[in-house]
């Protein structure tokens, strides 16, 4: 309310697209006034509290305010018209249902319409999308709901189990898998068979019987051998590809075409089969291979020996008798030779023994003490004809034990120093008791040969033998009467009762 009156002019824009449509004055009056409630959209008493006119335009003369009248009533559409509402909007906009006229609710403001499609909308489906329902922008264009197409719609598989294998690629914005196949035994790190020649352990994997820890078996797996055992033979047989040994032994000699042994009275080849000492090319050798002879000369006779089973002989000599001459050569005869040196006269065929032409021509002791020969058996009474019956050996034990100790035994040293033509120092000997026993028995056939060569016959008197009795006393032999006792080795008794009590010594040769 007030008396005052102003007026104030504005320049007022219209428009949908914000250009101006018209310039426009507004007049304001301040026009005292008693204003009083009335009921909001619904009096046609209602106050018209202002009006509109364009400038230049007529209808602006007569604007006058009143009450209760018809030209004051509200058009209500106008007015929505009027405030920029409109029951429709131009192409390019749409009303805003958020935005209603307040006097009639046909009437909305205008907005540029949206492109955009409602959520869960798109403007179009991809490629990789299929179409499941159509809806509409508010610019009134089509919009599409779309969902992405699965692996199987592409014709591929969505995911693998843990026994399948496949390519995997992206499809509709997907990982999807291609290729699809069961896992093999390989894939698990295993063999889908057995490889030859081999033994494998079964083994489940993705429901397949499969393979694992492969190996050739060794020949010994199957009870035979790698290789043939030394000096053995063996049966091959294929074992898992394998060569392998079976039925391995050592062959014996026989199965070499040999012996295992040699034969009685033969003798062979060594040769070695398989680690075996064997024998071939056997056969009984002659009793030459031995260096013997099947038999002796005419006129000789020899040692008989066996040798491999076959009577052999060896060291054939000329037949020799007792009181045949033993010359230089070693030959013997019955007869003088002439041009041949005699030497002996023989009294043993067997041991070819011979007698020396000449004896001492003094008396000798067996030794000037009565010590025991250590190398020499004491053979007592009852055993001389057993004991003691080498001479050489005798002899050689008397010289060896006397020069060692500086003793003197002339009966063994005359001996042991005689020589002859073809003999030297050792060859004669003084003989055991036996040998000078074989003397004694054969002394007519000696003599007579001693007497044929020129020679005195052997003396009838006692005769030192090599053969011990004990320490103090050895063996004598009497030429006469064969008594034979055992006296003391430092005594010579003297002829003084003509007894013919003095002591000889007589050499032999072994020849």
């Amino acid at each position: 309310s007030g008396n005052s009156q102003a007026s104030e002019v504005k320049n007022l824009t219209f428009g949908y697209s914000g250009s101006p449509l018209v310039n426009i004055q507004t007049y304001t009056t301040h026009t005292p006034m008693e204003l009083e409630p009335i009921s909001h959209f619904n009096s046609d008493n209602a106050v018209k509290l202002a009006a509109v006119c364009a400038v230049g335009g007529g209808g602006c003369s007569g604007l006058e305010f009143g009450k209760s009248n018809n030209s004051m009533l509200l058009d209500k559409a106008a007015q929505c018209t009027n405030e920029g509402y409109a029951a429709s909007c131009p192409s390019g906009y749409v009303l805003d249902y958020t935005k209603p006229c307040i006097y009639n609710k046909s009437y909305y403001k205008c907005r540029v319409c949206s492109h955009t499609c409602p959520a869960g909308s798109l403007n179009n489906c991809s490629s990789t999308q299929v179409l499941t329902a159509t809806t509409s922008n508010d610019c009134l264009e089509t919009c599409y709901q779309c969902r992405d197409k699965t692996c199987a719609e592409g014709g591929y598989t969505a995911s693998l189990t843990s026994c399948q294998n496949g390519t995997a690629f992206s499809f509709a914005n997907k990982t999807c898998y291609k290729d699809v196949s069961d896992k093999t035994c390989e894939d698990g790190g295993y063999k889908s068979d057995v490889p030859t020649n081999n033994v494998c352990t079964a083994v489940t994997y993705c429901n397949k019987i499969c393979h694992k820890d492969c190996y050739q078996p060794a020949c010994e797996e199957g009870g035979y051998k790698s290789a043939v055992p030394t000096n053995n033979v063996c049966t091959d047989v294929t074992y898992y590809g394998r060569t392998c040994k079976k039925d391995c032994k050592q062959p014996t000699c026989e199965d070499g075409g040999y012996k295992s042994g040699v034969p009685n009275n033969q003798v062979c080849t060594p040769v070695s089969y398989y680690g075996r000492s064997c024998y071939q090319n056997c056969y009984q050798p002659q009793c030459t291979a031995g260096g013997y002879v099947s038999a002796c000369p005419t006129n000789q006779i020899g040692t008989s020996v066996t040798y491999y089973g076959r009577n052999c002989y060896k060291n054939c000599k000329e037949s020799v008798a007792v009181g045949s001459i033993l010359y230089s050569d070693m030959t013997t005869s019955k007869a003088i030779i002439s041009g041949k040196t005699p030497i002996g006269i023989v009294f043993d065929t067997n041991k070819r023994l011979a007698v020396a032409l000449d004896q001492s021509s003094s008396n000798l002791i067996f030794s000037r003490y009565r010590t025991d020969i250590p190398n020499l058996e004491n053979c007592t009474s009852g055993k001389p004809l057993s004991c003691g019956t080498d001479g050489k050996a005798n002899t050689a034990a008397i010289i060896a034990f006397g020069k060692s100790n500086s003793i003197s035994y002339p009966a063994a040293e005359y001996c042991y120093n005689y020589t002859t033509t073809g003999t030297e120092e050792g060859d004669w000997f003084l003989p055991s008791y036996v040998e000078l026993k074989s003397i004694y028995n054969a002394k007519s056939m000696i003599n007579a040969t001693l007497n044929l060569l020129g020679k005195s016959s052997l003396m009838e008197s006692y005769h030192w033998t090599s053969t011990e009795h004990d320490s103090s006393t050895s063996w004598v032999l009497h030429m006469n009467s064969g008594y034979s006792y055992y006296h003391g080795k430092d005594e010579n008794e003297n002829d003084n009762d003509n007894n013919n009590f003095y002591y000889s010594v007589r050499p032999i040769l072994a020849f």
